[in-house]
């Protein structure tokens, strides 16, 4: 199960083949559907289709929910000899399939060695990868989930698509990748930090030339930041969600304390990079859910006195003429980066399962 390969150099939204690896016919796939697994949607798994054109572009050609199971108690549950006749709709039937694992414990950690990233779990119950971020002297990222769950996962790759060598990924590391091929880091030169929050996470990726140079994960996302201004204001996080969505409440006072180690984590992280690559770092983006990235941009630019982009990294992606595309596309797209980033980590991967 390897991690999302992030290394596409200065133009993320063009990829290349790179040289033929003895023993291999052909190179990545060119038409990948990626498809996000454990999201626990009613509507479906979020799934989005990529093609790459001749030239070494990405483009998306559908996107929207597939009828895959999504919630990690009902694929823990399969038998595990259970095949899944999952068939796709038409227009997210590409010859290959990658999936994103939105699970508790899949996890990825950047790190010397599997034996370090695991040490705080029973090494013999997990299916582990190590991958290069693709510069000398960097650190591998590990990917882990547990082995259990990785194999109902495999079992849930779509009736007649073609497994890759990136066919099982975690969904933290995906959405990382989502950004490396969006059109905001192109224009930013490849290089600099985002702060992506997640349902119950949030990750630090600062990218050097296009490239991972440092990835965190910490344990503050959604949840916490709803319930930290639901909680003085005496309502459910649903209520505080939509008063952040109006724009009808001022959250700085509640998220503050919250976030602002997260924010100096990412200022921490561009002194790394300045030391170790010699390279300055001003770019800062911030992604989530749209009632809160405003908002941690907001208080990072207040709390800082740096600019923070919220950026949606699908949302300015490239389409095909006539995509398959919800309605509410423009309003929903968030909801696919992981799904996007599955496919574009296929796409980029060279060897061969």
């Amino acid at each position: 199960m390897p991690p999302t390969d992030t290394n596409q150099g200065e133009n993320p939204q063009k990829t290349s083949a790179g040289p033929k690896r003895k023993g291999h016919a052909k190179g990545p796939p060119a038409d990948v559907v990626g498809i996000e697994v454990g999201a626990g949607r009613a509507e479906g798994a979020p799934a989005v289709r990529l093609h790459r054109s001749p030239e070494g572009f990405l483009r998306i050609v559908a996107a929207g929910f597939v009828p895959v199971v999504s919630d990690i108690e009902s694929i823990l549950a399969m038998p595990a000899d259970m095949r899944g006749p999952w068939a796709l709709p038409p227009a997210f039937r590409a010859p290959s399939a990658a999936l994103a694992v939105t699970a508790p414990d899949a996890l990825v950690r950047q790190s010397d060695s599997v034996e370090d990233a695991t040490a705080d779990f029973d090494a013999s119950t997990l299916r582990t990868k190590a991958s290069s971020t693709g510069k000398k002297g960097s650190l591998p990222f590990v990917a882990f989930m547990p082995e259990e769950l990785a194999r109902r996962v495999a079992r849930l790759l779509p009736e007649g698509r073609k497994p890759t060598a990136v066919s099982i990924q975690v969904s933290p590391l995906a959405r990382v990748n989502a950004f490396a091929a969006s059109p905001a880091l192109g224009a930013a030169g490849g290089t600099a930090v985002l702060v992506q929050i997640a349902a119950n996470t949030t990750t630090i990726a600062l990218f050097a030339k296009g490239a991972v140079a440092l990835y965190r994960e910490l344990p503050v996302g959604e949840e916490d930041s709803l319930h930290a201004v639901a909680g003085p204001m005496n309502v459910d996080n649903a209520t505080a969600k939509e008063l952040l969505e109006g724009g009808l409440v001022d959250p700085a006072p509640f998220l503050g304390p919250l976030v602002m180690p997260i924010f100096r984590q990412a200022e921490l992280s561009t002194d790394y990079v300045l030391r170790r690559n010699g390279l300055v770092v001003e770019q800062f983006f911030v992604a989530g859910p749209p009632a809160l990235a405003p908002h941690w941009a907001s208080i990072f630019r207040d709390q800082t006195g740096r600019e923070a982009k919220v950026c949606d990294p699908i949302a300015d992606f490239p389409q095909e003429e006539g995509a398959s595309l919800p309605p509410d596309f423009d309003k929903t797209s968030g909801l696919f980066a992981a799904a996007l980033g599955a496919a574009a980590a296929a796409m980029q991967e060279e060897e061969e399962t």
